[in-house]
């Protein structure tokens, strides 16, 4: 057997391993709430549909685009998921010690499985909205001008979210609240990543802040991929993916070499 058939082999295996990681994870979510990706999903809208008016009744106008509500919804979505695959792929380290005893099944196997839960979830969930705004001609633009901006966004949220959580899942042993202060920075997201308005509008003491803020940077890129005329000054990729390295190696760095006290427990 070649190397490169080694390789795939090697992959195969590992793909079914996550697989069946993403698979228990669905099993036990819904075991222990029924429903329990309904009601995310039901999280998700009711809080797009509870920005959205508030804009609404400050601003009668989107900031871009004909539509309030996907202009908040395209700020949303990266945030949510940030939010989401951050915490979940922390308490993968806990939640599967067990499965971790099996000798194929490894840190970073938890961290990618719960990763790609949270993507497909949102990922439904995110298409059905766009659907659903399309067919009742709530917008025009609910398909992506600039598709490959959108993936390459969409890419930067979700690297980021797993180095992040991947160096989550380090501290809590050691700091268990910082679970508890992590779940309010990332809901500040909200309010620091430009979710509600365009940065180069804004007054520029307030973007020089927002510029130091890698969410902010995602939110308007997924922006400049939906709105042909959304400006694109304040977007820095190298910047993004400068945080996505620095957070994926500190992370991964971490877990090498702390994997026997996480271990433990």
């Amino acid at each position: 057997m070649s190397v490169l058939d080694e390789v795939k082999v090697g992959a195969a295996g590992q793909a079914k391993v996550i697989a069946a990681l993403m698979m228990r994870d669905m099993r036990i979510r819904n075991s222990r709430f029924a429903f329990a990706y309904f009601f995310d999903a039901l999280e998700m809208v009711g809080l797009i549909a509870f920005m959205s008016a508030i804009h609404s009744i400050i601003s009668h106008q989107p900031p871009i685009g004909d539509s309030t509500f996907l202009f908040i919804t395209t700020g949303i979505v990266p945030v949510m998921l940030f939010r989401a695959i951050s915490a979940k792929s922390a308490t993968g380290v806990k939640q599967n010690r067990g499965a971790r005893a099996l000798p194929r099944v490894t840190i970073l196997d938890n961290v990618i499985a719960k990763t790609l839960g949270e993507v497909f979830t949102f990922s439904v969930v995110s298409l059905t909205l766009l659907a659903a705004l399309g067919v009742f001609g709530i917008s025009k633009y609910t398909i992506p001008f600039r598709m490959e901006v959108a993936l390459e966004c969409m890419a930067m949220v979700i690297a980021l979210g797993a180095g992040v959580g991947m160096v989550n899942s380090v501290i809590q042993p050691f700091f268990p609240l910082w679970q508890t202060i992590w779940g309010f920075v990332s809901r500040g997201q909200i309010l620091f990543a430009a979710v509600f308005a365009i940065p180069e509008y804004m007054p520029i003491y307030i973007r020089d802040l927002l510029e130091w803020n890698p969410m902010a940077h995602i939110v308007a890129k997924l922006r400049l991929g939906f709105f042909p005329m959304y400006p694109r000054h304040f977007i820095d990729n190298a910047y993004v993916w400068l945080w996505v390295a620095g957070a994926l190696v500190c992370g991964m760095m971490a877990q090498r070499a702390l994997r026997t006290r996480l271990a433990a427990g």
